[in-house]
C-alpha cells in the first residue's frame, strides 16, 4: 500500500503495556501505521489514517493502551466541525430566504389626491383586486390593468396613475369635476326621418303637428319648435315618435354555428426566469388565452436576476350548435336589424318573400314591419 498523503495522517501517542500489540492489531485489520518512533519503554509516537482512529478507540482497551491526539489534519478539522459548519450554514440560508421573502411583500398601499370619500372608493377596490398590504407582489396584476379596473369600477375618476418602489404601491388620484352641459338653446324642428304610420307620441318640448295613426313621409316636420304659428316664440323641440316602418330586408341565417366559448374563471399557474434565459414551470397552453404578468423579486432594494410570471389561464373550446329556422328565425332577423338600424327597434311583423337554401345557410328576401322612433332634429333657421 502506498503512502498517504501527509496532510491526511494523524499523528498519535500511544501510551500502555503493550503498544506494539496495539499497534500490530491495527496492521492487521488493513490500515497502516506510519513514521512508528519509541518514546520510552511504554510509549511509542505513529502516524495513522483519521479511519483507523475509530479502530483504535474501539479496541485500546483490550490492550489497556491510552490513545493521545498531536496534530489533526486539515480534513479531519473539517470533519470534526461540520456539524457546526452546517448549522451556520442553514442559519444563513434560512435568513437570507426570509429576507427575500419579506422583500416581495406588499408592506404599503398609499394613494395620495381626491377627496376622502374617493380614496376610500380606491382603497375598496384595491382591496377587491388583491392590492393590499400583506400580499405578495408576484400574485399582483400588470399596474396598467389595474388602472383600467379602477377607471371602470369608480365612476368619480378622472385619473389614475400607479407606481411601484420595492415592496411598496403609490397611486395617485384625481377626481371628476362634476360638468354640466349647457342647456340646447337652438330652435329645432322634429321632422321624420322615415316614412311609417305613428304609434305613439312622447313630446316635452314643442308644438306637435301630427297625431296617432297619421301616416307621415319622410322630412314631414312632426313636432315645431314655434310655439305659435306667427313663429315669435321659438324652441329646442323635444320629444319621441314612435312609429311602425317598413323595410325590405336580405338576411343571410346560418343553419349551424360553429364558436368559441372562454371560460370566464381563469385557473392560475406560476412559472420562474433565471438570468433572462432559463424559464421553469412555464405552461405549455397554446390554445387557450393566457394573461401574464411578469414580477422582479426582490432582496431588499436590490433586484436579483430572479423574475416570477403569474400566468391566468382561460380555457378555449370549440362548439358547435345546429340552428332551428322555424324556432329562431324572428330573433336572428330582428339581432341583424338591430345591428343595422339601431338597439331600440322591435320587430312586430315580418312577411318572407322569397327563400333560398343552401347547404349551411338559408338567404331571405323579406319584408319587416319594425317600431321605430323616427325623430329627427332641423334647424328652424334652415327652413321647413
Amino acid at each position: 500500500m502506498g503512502m498517504m498523503n501527509q496532510y491526511d495522517l494523524m499523528t498519535v501517542t500511544i501510551t500502555g503495556e503493550q503498544p506494539e500489540a496495539f499497534i500490530q492489531s491495527i496492521v492487521d485489520r488493513g490500515y497502516p501505521v506510519y513514521g512508528v518512533k519509541r518514546i520510552d519503554d511504554s510509549s511509542l509516537f505513529v502516524k495513522v489514517s483519521p479511519q483507523a482512529i475509530r479502530l483504535m478507540k474501539q479496541t485500546r482497551r483490550a490492550y489497556h493502551c491510552s490513545i493521545l491526539l498531536q496534530e489533526k489534519p486539515r480534513l479531519w478539522r473539517f470533519y470534526h466541525h461540520k456539524h457546526q459548519w452546517i448549522s451556520y450554514s442553514f442559519g444563513v440560508v434560512l435568513v437570507c430566504l426570509v429576507i427575500v421573502l419579506l422583500s416581495n411583500v406588499i408592506w404599503r398601499v398609499d394613494i395620495v389626491g381626491g377627496s376622502p370619500e374617493l380614496r376610500y372608493d380606491v382603497r375598496q377596490s384595491l382591496n377587491e383586486l388583491g392590492l393590499k398590504q400583506g400580499e405578495w407582489v408576484f400574485r399582483q396584476d400588470d399596474l396598467s390593468r389595474v388602472e383600467r379596473e379602477l377607471m371602470n369600477q369608480i365612476e368619480e375618476l378622472a385619473y389614475v396613475g400607479l407606481s411601484q418602489e420595492g415592496s411598496s404601491f403609490t397611486i395617485t388620484v384625481e377626481e371628476t369635476d362634476v360638468y354640466e352641459p349647457p342647456l340646447n338653446e337652438e330652435p329645432v324642428n322634429l321632422i321624420a326621418k322615415q316614412t311609417g304610420v305613428i304609434q305613439s307620441m312622447f313630446i316635452e318640448t314643442g308644438r306637435p303637428l301630427v297625431r296617432i295613426h297619421d301616416t307621415v313621409n319622410k322630412g314631414d316636420v312632426l313636432v315645431s319648435g314655434e310655439l305659435e304659428e306667427e313663429g315669435d316664440v321659438q324652441v329646442h323641440a323635444e320629444g319621441e315618435v314612435i312609429a311602425d316602418v317598413w323595410y325590405r330586408v336580405q338576411a343571410s341565417i346560418p343553419l349551424d354555428y360553429r364558436y368559441q366559448t372562454v371560460e370566464q374563471k381563469p385557473s392560475t399557474k406560476y412559472s420562474l426566469t433565471l438570468f433572462d434565459n432559463w424559464n421553469l414551470f412555464k405552461p405549455d397552453r397554446p390554445d387557450d388565452l393566457i394573461h401574464t404578468s411578469t414580477r422582479p423579486v426582490y432582496f431588499l432594494d436590490w433586484q436579483l436576476p430572479v423574475s416570477i410570471h403569474r400566468h391566468q389561464i382561460h380555457t378555449i373550446t370549440d362548439q358547435q350548435t345546429e340552428f332551428n329556422l322555424d324556432e329562431q328565425l324572428e330573433r336572428e332577423i330582428e339581432e341583424q336589424l338591430k345591428r343595422q338600424l339601431g338597439s331600440s327597434i322591435d320587430v312586430t311583423y315580418q312577411k318572407v318573400l322569397h327563400e333560398e337554401r343552401d347547404s349551411d345557410k338559408v338567404n331571405l328576401d323579406m319584408f319587416i314591419k319594425v317600431h321605430e322612433n323616427i325623430v329627427q332634429e332641423q334647424k328652424i333657421n334652415q327652413g321647413d
